[in-house]
């Protein structure tokens, strides 16, 4: 009735007390799933239903396909649904911040948004310094919660020089230990861009160290495959994101592996806006 290809970690907790939550699938519910942070993609059986539910973010992705040998099947990737047969026409997205509940054998689906971004006001919207602190509490409180679930962690900012990321950067500096700066900088232009100094200028300026992951021609197009497969996103700039996230990560992971460490990194980046502007 249900077959789980799901294999992106979920990393969420209780919005109010921080507390980890382990199975995000036991609050996968009406009423209780509002009080999740973080990020998760839940597919669980309910006894005649199948629950699909996806983080307020949209950040963990969630595929699913009701097929005939397989019955509900749900997945982190597409690519893992067209490896079992299921044709992409008939490949489904849980949009974010939503729960669908699929009755297979009443052939029903249902589908509501349990999640909706806040919205301020006019006479909110125009409080900056009322608005700077509320964010600036909310921040403090997500990392604090970092620094308690993972505190063993090594963790890598992916560090490009523009201010998204060079403010992640500043909390992960002052809230996490062994933080180390990543940032890309393709060799096959000439002189080295602006971005890339002003990164490394970045992390001088707040202690870290940093690491410049050099990528030239013969690297991009190595790194394609990946990107297109697991980017889920095939649009000229975000493929293009997509390739600099799969060299950076091979960085990090060597980086680890070269160290011993077991245990896997926590990695921090700025390109949230990518993912609520452009989702899949």
């Amino acid at each position: 009735m249900l077959e789980s290809l799901l294999r992106v970690p979920d990393l969420c907790w209780h919005h109010r007390d921080l507390r980890p939550v382990a199975s995000p699938a036991e609050h996968a519910r009406p009423g209780t799933y509002d009080g999740l942070a973080g990020r998760f993609a839940v597919a669980d059986r309910v006894g005649d239903q199948v629950v699909l539910v996806r983080d307020p973010l949209g950040l963990n992705k969630l595929f699913f396909a009701v097929h005939q040998d397989h019955g509900v099947v749900a997945a982190s990737y597409l690519a893992d649904l067209r490896a079992i047969g299921v044709p992409f026409e008939a490949i489904y997205a849980v949009p974010a911040g939503t729960l669908i509940e699929i009755d297979p054998r009443r052939q029903t689906l249902t589908c509501r948004r349990l999640h909706h971004l806040s919205r301020r006001s006019p006479a909110e919207a125009s409080d900056l310094s009322a608005a700077l602190d509320r964010i600036r509490t909310e921040l403090d409180c997500y990392f604090g919660h970092l620094l308690r679930q993972f505190a063993e962690s090594q963790v890598a900012v992916c560090l490009s020089g523009g201010l998204d990321s060079a403010l992640v950067a500043a909390f992960a500096s002052e809230h996490l230990s062994d933080v180390i700066a990543y940032t890309y900088s393709y060799t096959g232009g000439g002189a080295q861009s602006a971005d890339v100094s002003l990164a490394q200028r970045t992390a001088s300026h707040l202690g870290l160290p940093s690491r410049l992951v050099q990528a030239g021609p013969a690297d991009v197009l190595g790194a394609l495959h990946d990107s297109v497969r697991f980017g889920q996103d095939w649009r000229d700039f975000n493929v293009h994101a997509a390739i600099v996230n799969v060299l950076l990560a091979d960085a990090v992971t060597r980086d680890a592996r070269a160290a011993g460490r077991t245990s896997p990194a926590i990695v921090l980046t700025g390109d949230l806006m990518n993912e609520l502007v452009a989702d899949y």
